[in-house]
């Protein structure tokens, strides 16, 4: 994916998505990424939505960042090209909620390709950068060990998204 100025000063990106074509529920998926170099205002991202994003919408729908890079936080704190974010996003009465947390890598990540992963079972969602863990969320209610009511999005299919924002 490719973000390009064009003739009269804006730019264009893209995406690529998986809605209604490739859809899962639970299992591990990967991707081999190389980010661009984020100081001149690069966001890429590699996630998931839930498959009926067209009839509930989001955050009803839940959102899973498997790879976000190039947030405010980063930036300011001169992690730009180093901090990578893990986090989902609902919907619960009437609060949209998030949890997520990120992973301040040793080296910039846009000299190498790295690999991204997450692992979604019944039980938890966990996100990995070159098999090193960035974050887990638990999907079940703590008092009953069942899935938690407030967190349905994640036991629906998803679509995956690749995308490079300006």
């Amino acid at each position: 994916i490719t973000a390009r100025q064009e003739w009269n000063g804006t730019f264009t990106s893209g995406r690529i998505k998986t809605q209604d074509k490739v859809t899962f529920q639970y299992g591990t998926v990967e991707a081999r990424i190389k980010v661009p170099d984020l100081e001149n205002g690069l966001w890429p991202a590699f996630w998931t939505l839930g498959n009926n994003l067209s009839t509930v919408g989001w955050p009803n729908c839940g959102e899973l960042d498997i790879l976000e890079m190039g947030q405010a936080g980063a930036i300011s704190s001169g992690m730009t090209n180093r901090r990578v974010h893990s986090t989902a996003h609902w919907h619960n009465g009437s609060l949209n909620v998030n949890y997520g947390l990120h992973l301040d890598a040793p080296t910039d990540l846009h000299n190498d390709f790295h690999v991204f992963k997450m692992e979604w079972t019944p039980n938890e969602v966990s996100t990995y950068i070159d098999n090193q863990w960035i974050w887990t969320i638990g999907l079940n209610d703590p008092a009953t060990g069942l899935p938690s009511p407030q967190l349905s999005a994640f036991h629906a299919p998803h679509f995956l998204i690749l995308n490079l924002a300006v």
